[in-house]
């Protein structure tokens, strides 16, 4: 989040005159965007939800409720202790395909849901896998495939946007 706006809100709020919404409040007033991503355009209205007066990117929390859904799966099951760390890791390729695919070839939001969901699904169980592996080569390729393929989407994902704002405009 941005310190500055913070900074902001803790000033307005010193300021006794008159009483004083609460910190959400005070984010859809001043950076309705925050939880975005994406340009503060009109034409990125299809690519958030506007949630209680915030913008929210749908993609992202898509992706965090499939963290989230990682995050409570292992413990619930210890998933990951079924099959050897070369079966997750094909597991793992399967479950980061469809993100994969679905951004060259722009498939209909719903199913890129679907791949964001896994996206997050993935994300927690490797990092889950990071700590209850004992072999290190696994943390390796882990870390090595989450660079690679966050700095690829990373830079995709801000030309897109680029792209769309020129397109709209």
């Amino acid at each position: 989040m941005d310190h500055e706006l913070l900074q902001q809100f803790k000033a307005w709020q010193a300021n006794k005159d008159s009483p004083k919404p609460d910190f959400v409040e005070h984010l859809k007033s001043k950076a309705p965007w925050v939880f975005a991503h994406h340009p503060a355009h009109a034409c990125f209205r299809e690519h958030v939800w506007k949630i209680n007066g915030l913008y929210i990117c749908k993609g992202c929390l898509v992706t965090s409720a499939g963290f989230a859904a990682g995050a409570l799966l292992y413990p619930l099951t210890h998933w990951l202790q079924w099959w050897p760390e070369e079966v997750l890791g094909v597991i793992f390729i399967a479950m980061l395909l469809p993100t994969v695919l679905a951004s060259v070839f722009r498939w209909p939001r719903p199913i890129r849901h679907v791949a964001r969901f896994l996206l997050g699904l993935l994300m927690a169980s490797a990092l889950i896998l990071v700590f209850v592996t004992e072999r290190w080569e696994v943390r390796g390729v882990i870390f090595l495939t989450f660079v690679v393929f966050q700095g690829a989407l990373s830079k995709k994902r801000l030309r897109q946007n680029d792209e769309h704002l020129a397109r709209c405009s």
